[in-house]
């Protein structure tokens, strides 16, 4: 297996994540997937495509499809992937090696027949979406769609 093809998943922190959605340029080239089940209330990363952990299987090929693109490229070419649940201890991790495996079975070849050796950093959110609100960042509208005060007012009740 090309290590290009199949690269080290790797942690991002939140104020990391905010840097690069705050860059138009860079917020295209960010997918962020929240994979947090019944416990995805309360707000969640502005543009993240939620898929639920108990779903991820069924979608997992149609995520690489759809941002493992080799025709995508420019400014709309997916760099990297952050995936993400409550405290990404386990079920953002899985998801993430899930996708990262996947794409070795879903390559698609690019228009000249060839496998592009394009890679994508693939992450998991530090912490999750429970250390995205300790940083401050679930209160900014910019970042965050749907947050409620109410929600987290006692903090996490996972």
């Amino acid at each position: 297996m090309s290590s290009s093809l199949v690269p080290a998943i790797t942690t991002i922190t939140p104020p990391a994540l905010a840097s690069l959605l705050r860059d138009p340029v860079e917020r295209r080239r960010t997918v962020v997937v929240d994979v947090r089940d019944d416990d995805g209330v309360g707000g969640h990363v502005r543009g993240a495509e939620r898929v639920p952990s108990r779903k991820f299987y069924d979608h997992v090929q149609r995520l690489v499809r759809t941002y493992d693109d080799p025709d995508r490229v420019g400014e709309g070419e997916v760099r990297r992937i952050v995936f993400h649940c409550s405290l990404s201890q386990q079920r953002g991790p899985k998801a993430a090696r899930a996708f990262r495996e996947a794409r070795e079975l879903v390559k698609k070849p690019s228009r000249d027949g060839e496998t592009p050796p394009r890679p994508i950093d693939i992450m998991v959110l530090e912490g999750g979406f429970v250390n995205w609100h300790s940083c401050g960042l679930a209160e900014d509208e910019s970042l965050t769609e749907g947050f409620d005060r109410e929600h987290w007012k006692h903090g996490y009740q996972g």
